[in-house]
Formats: structure tokens, sequence, C-alpha cells
């Protein structure tokens, strides 16, 4: 039978649970801001591009450099946060292609 030890050092897991979890409250905020300055930027795109139309419907691109337009809106829908299983990671992207 081998030897085992057992340590409990109950300060040192109350330290670790509450820092991890205000880790992933601070996570959350960021992946939040980050969100809403990418749909705020496209909502505020300057409309200096090429103008163009489809489906019947004018629409005004930006120009190179800004964030894109908005056209159908479809692309702001999507945008979204997506959390790994520990919370200390968010990816913030869209589905669409």
């Amino acid at each position: 039978m081998r030897p085992s030890v057992k340590v409990r050092t109950p300060s040192i897991d109350r330290a670790y649970k509450k820092y991890t979890n205000i880790s992933k409250s601070v996570v959350f905020q960021a992946s939040t801001l980050l969100r809403n300055e990418i749909i705020t930027s496209m909502q505020q795109s300057p409309a200096t591009g090429r103008i163009y139309t489809r489906g019947g419907i004018t629409h005004q691109a930006s120009s190179g450099g800004n964030p894109p337009r908005v056209d159908t809106g479809a692309l702001i829908s999507s945008i979204s946060t997506k959390q790994n299983r520990a919370g200390l990671s968010i990816e913030v992207g869209t589905s669409i292609d």
C-alpha cells in the first residue's frame, strides 16, 4: 500500500474560488463591452463608400478602413459571445461567413 498525504488548505481554496469567480466576471464584462463596441462601430460607420442597388434597394457601403455599414441587420444580429466551460475564456464573433 502506498502512503498518501492529504493537505487541507481551506484559506487557499477559498481564495482560489473567490479570484476565479472575479476573473470570470471580468472576462464576461470585457466580452460584453467588446461585443457592444463592435455593434456600435458598425451602426455609426460613415456612409462614404460606393453606392449600389441590390434587390431593388439602394445601399451605401462604408469606405475602406471603416467597419461594415448596416445593410440588412443580419450581421449585427449574429454577433454573439460564447463562453468556454471553465468560464475564463469567451469568444466574440459571428456565425455568418
